[in-house]
């Protein structure tokens, strides 16, 4: 079990998302410069995306899940308490202009939630498994 743990937690850096072989990790097929933190019961990623893109990729993920009872709330922004408390592992730097963009939750919690920093053009996911 350690030697499986050691190759399927912790942290990954991928050029774009094609690269990322773990099913739980769902990130926009256009993103690049990732780096995901992942662990038991979720994962926390960071990758450069341009706005038009990611919103796109939000519709898709949104329709795709239509039929499952979602939670409708997302923080307008983190603010850098929050942002610490959810991202702390990995040291990122608050971004002050981040802003929430929508929250494909199911009803037992798995999803995951982002927030965008249109200056940086990187998005901030904080992804849970259930």
């Amino acid at each position: 079990m350690l030697v499986v743990a050691a190759v399927r937690y912790g942290t990954f850096e991928h050029a774009s998302a094609a690269s990322i072989y773990d099913y739980n990790v769902e990130i926009a097929p256009s993103a690049t410069n990732i780096t995901v933190y992942k662990t038991v019961s979720g994962h926390q990623a960071r990758f450069t995306i341009t706005e038009r893109e990611l919103t796109t990729w939000i519709g898709t993920v949104i329709a795709k899940r239509a039929n499952e009872p979602m939670v409708d709330y997302v923080p307008d922004t983190l603010t850098p308490e929050d942002f610490d408390s959810k991202f702390w592992q990995m040291g990122w730097e608050y971004p002050p202009d981040n802003y929430g963009l929508f929250s494909p939750i199911s009803a037992n919690g798995a999803g995951f939630l982002i927030w965008y920093s249109p200056v940086q053009q990187m998005a901030y996911m904080d992804a849970g498994y259930w």
